[in-house]
């Protein structure tokens, strides 16, 4: 009988660590970028906009703070709209860590009056 390797979870969080750090297309954090992210996944995509600050530990990208955005459940799911988004400010970043459903907040903090078109449930 063949033994199956077991994949452990140093080995997996290794593993995705190189995918999201590596492979994710790069883009600058402006508040333009973000709102045009939020905007394509909620309206082209209708999709849920996600960020993630970590995974295993804090996201950093050449030793400043970085942000996975995806596109949850939208058309093109999840490749389509992933992204890293890189140099994200301190502040934006801590504060992101603590909340959920940042997408809303975000727009909320760059650009309030599209909030009521993209909420819709």
């Amino acid at each position: 009988m063949a033994r199956r390797k077991v994949v452990v979870d140093w080995e997996l969080a290794e593993f995705s660590d190189k995918l999201i750090r590596f492979h994710l297309p790069k883009v600058v954090w402006s508040p333009e970028a973000v709102v045009d992210a939020i905007v394509d996944c909620r309206l082209v995509d209708r999709g849920l906009p996600m960020f993630r600050t970590r995974y295993v530990e804090d996201f950093e990208y050449k030793g400043k703070p970085a942000v996975m955005f995806i596109c949850w459940a939208g058309k093109e799911t999840p490749a389509g709209r992933s992204v890293m988004f890189v140099d994200v400010p301190r502040d934006v970043y801590e504060e992101m860590k603590k909340r959920a459903g940042d997408w809303r907040w975000l727009i909320k903090k760059y650009k309030p009056e599209l909030l009521e078109i993209l909420d819709w449930r």
